[in-house]
Formats: C-alpha cells, structure tokens, sequence
C-alpha cells in the first residue's frame, strides 16, 4: 500500500499536535515513584508473601477446567 500523505498535511497535523502540546498546563509537584526511592508512608502495612519451602507442593486434586489433566 502506498502511502497517500502529502509533506504539507504531515506537517500541518505535526504543528497541529506540537500546538496542542505546548497549551498543557504542567502538573506542579509531582514527582514520580521510583522502586528505589518509594513514596509509600511508614504507617501503611505492605503484606509481604510468605515464604516457604518451594519443594514442597501442596497436592491437587480437583480440575479447575474441563480440559485440564489430572
């Protein structure tokens, strides 16, 4: 398939865009959260996954679909 776009209405969406861009207002104070620098309060409880033994397995014994071996 060919491309139909002309240079003139490329740029003319490019300015289009470009305008639209410039008329955002920044949001002020607004920092992002890292992994390294969490902004998580001290007072908010994150539940951490318990940790076992991973050779131990607990046994199923029911399918949970109808194409699922057992």
């Amino acid at each position: 398939m060919e491309n139909m776009n002309t240079k003139n209405y490329l740029d003319e969406h490019l300015h289009m865009l470009l305008d639209q861009l410039q008329s955002l207002e920044a949001v002020p104070g607004l920092q992002i959260e890292s992994a390294f620098h969490p902004k998580t309060p001290d007072r908010v409880k994150l539940e951490q996954p318990e940790e076992g033994n991973p050779d131990e397995h607990e046994e199923v014994t029911k399918k949970e679909a109808e194409g699922e071996f057992a």
